[in-house]
């Protein structure tokens, strides 16, 4: 093979594995994990040592609850790239995940040290704070999401749940309101508002929202919170 045709096999292989990535970040990011993980590893096949193909796979792995599998990709990553941190902030969710908040805690921190002004990694931190009953340092957090990237929908949600757990029932809905309404979708938020209208003796609104929540797909992202919710206080 001359020169020539060595630079256009590997100009084209080169075109093939970024295609294949780019499918791979569109497909995660739009939750259909199945066909993501078909795009990593089609890059996998090709390179290997691929870091996005890696941290890919590895979140579908995440998202199938094959947590060891997830690991070991994300660790694959970290091996490779000691600084590539949206790996870290992985394994920080799959901790989180498997209910290990101190872990996860020190592993979102640890990516901070590399993106110091990232929103969504405050947003991961203050949610995991939430989830192990930190509620004034999860607020603290969350406020910091929301003043790097205010119209990021989600720290608003997070931090009105973490309001509503203070007993701060006026301030949970502000921020709950303005999660939705930068985002309409946004299943978890609507579940959010429910809960927080059942803890003001809103029964009939909450139930409302319990069924929004469950129309835009909460059962498929979260679990059966909300179908349970639903059996409990509306009648099934």
């Amino acid at each position: 093979m001359g020169f020539l045709d060595w630079f256009r096999s590997a100009s084209s292989r080169k075109a093939k594995i970024e295609g294949l990535e780019d499918k791979a970040i569109t497909l995660a990011n739009s939750h259909n994990y199945d066909a993501a993980f078909d795009a990593a590893s089609s890059v996998l096949n090709l390179d290997k040592e691929n870091l996005t193909a890696l941290n890919i796979r590895g979140l579908c792995f995440m998202h199938q609850k094959e947590y060891e599998r997830a690991l070991a990709d994300f660790d694959s990553v970290i091996s490779l790239s000691p600084r590539y941190y949206p790996a870290i902030v992985n394994k920080g969710l799959v901790r989180m995940e498997k209910k290990d908040f101190e872990s996860a805690i020190r592993h979102f921190n640890a990516a901070l040290k590399l993106s110091p002004k990232d929103a969504t990694i405050y947003n991961n931190l203050g949610f995991c704070k939430s989830l192990a009953g930190d509620f004034p340092s999860a607020i603290a957090d969350l406020t910091k999401a929301i003043a790097l990237a205010p119209n990021f929908a989600y720290p608003y949600n997070n931090r009105g749940f973490a309001k509503m757990n203070l007993d701060d029932f006026h301030g949970a809905e502000l921020d709950i309101n303005k999660s939705l309404e930068l985002d309409s979708l946004n299943s978890y938020a609507y579940k959010n508002r429910g809960l927080l209208y059942l803890n003001t003796q809103r029964q009939a609104q909450a139930c409302l929202e319990f069924y929004k929540a469950k129309q835009f797909g909460f059962a498929d992202l979260y679990g059966d919170e909300v179908d349970e919710l639903i059996e409990k206080h509306c009648g099934g």
